[in-house]
């Protein structure tokens, strides 16, 4: 899998798929830092990121990168229904 730039290494695919989208994530806000210091960026999905982010009671690799993640302003929405 890539992800701008960055190929994840076989310890890393076999990461849980909250923590690949929390690490995701994390590349993402190191590699364009300049668009996440600078504007508001929201973050649709249908996994509960924003509660994991903002969970106190978290451990591990999960909360440092929450941690990192808490510095920018992301604003995290949850998947709708598409209408057609």
């Amino acid at each position: 899998m890539y992800l701008i730039g960055d190929v994840l290494t076989d310890a890393k695919v076999r990461y849980p798929q909250v923590q690949t989208l929390l690490y995701v994530m994390l590349i993402a806000t190191r590699k364009l830092q300049h668009y996440f210091t600078d504007h508001e960026v929201i973050i649709v999905t249908s996994y509960p990121l924003g509660d994991i982010v903002s969970n106190r009671d978290a451990t591990g690799r999960i909360s440092k990168w929450a941690l990192e993640l808490m510095g920018h302003d992301i604003r995290y929405l949850p998947c709708t229904a598409i209408k057609s």
